[in-house]
């Protein structure tokens, strides 16, 4: 069976790296140190050419810690790509949407928490790649912003990304019980807008605490879901949860074939 597409979506803290691995195993994104960030050197570049070519038209990356000017020059140096970037806050943050010339796109919008990426084919559909307020009481803004995107547009449309939020608290393994009402009011921001979740396969948890002392916490923060328009446009569609054990996120994988396919968890968001 032939993929039409394949979208990789690539979450990533860039607050961990490991020396030898390469853009690949790191999911398109490594920090070399406080000072040296970004893509860096020529063999990170033909790593994540190789990514893009091998494993998708489109990179979408989160929390990249890079500048725009950092991540120009990588860009640049990949040879048939382009790319729409949000700068880094502080310490904090940055955005990345990297894909192939050949794909006839257009960036609709852009902010410090997300990227809304329209797509004028045969049918017309949105992907919207978002990353959630971190901080406790900043959450309920990425309830808002995904309301807003979705008044934005009346065309099909993914969304993904780290909501920094889980939905329900059993999508959480260890620490505290978390915030009903947030969770609630997550819940119900992806129904009334029409979401469902598009499932997967792989580990639940996308997230993990990583301490080498004391508990362990892991949530499912990312997540892949879609208007029931956007899965009439392609009815066979799936997710991955890829584990390479170096960053304390997951990688997030989204496919579409021409092709039936067994079912995946697939349900409720």
């Amino acid at each position: 069976m032939k993929a039409r597409a394949k979208l990789y979506i690539t979450i990533k803290d860039g607050n961990r790296t490991s020396k030898g691995k390469s853009i690949v195993e790191e999911g398109g994104y490594m920090q070399i140190d406080d000072n040296v960030l970004g893509l860096s050197d020529t063999q990170q570049v033909d790593n994540l050419r190789s990514l893009i070519r091998r494993q998708s038209p489109m990179v979408f990356l989160t929390e990249t810690n890079c500048t725009v000017v950092g991540m120009e020059e990588s860009i640049g140096r990949l040879g048939n790509f382009m790319g729409t970037l949000v700068d880094y806050r502080g310490k904090a943050g940055g955005l990345s949407l990297v894909w192939e010339r050949s794909i006839n796109a257009r960036v609709l919008s852009k902010s410090p928490n997300h990227i809304d990426k329209g797509w004028p084919v045969e049918v017309e559909w949105r992907f919207k790649g978002v990353y959630g307020w971190p901080k406790t009481g900043e959450k309920l803004r990425t309830c808002d912003m995904i309301r807003d995107l979705k008044m934005q547009s009346t065309f099909p449309w993914v969304v993904s990304g780290d909501t920094n939020e889980i939905l329900h608290n059993f999508q959480m393994k260890g620490g505290t019980l978390k915030n009903q009402n947030v969770q609630n009011a997550f819940y119900e921001t992806f129904n009334e807008c029409g979401l469902f979740d598009l499932g997967f396969s792989g580990y639940e948890c996308t997230w993990e605490n990583r301490k080498r002392d004391g508990e362990v916490v892991e949530d499912r923060l990312d997540r892949l879901c879609a208007l029931v328009d956007w899965s009439a446009i392609f009815p066979v569609a799936w997710v991955t949860h890829l584990n390479e054990n170096i960053s304390d996120h997951m990688l997030l994988s989204l496919a579409f074939m021409d092709q039936p396919r067994r079912a995946r968890k697939r349900g409720k968001v």
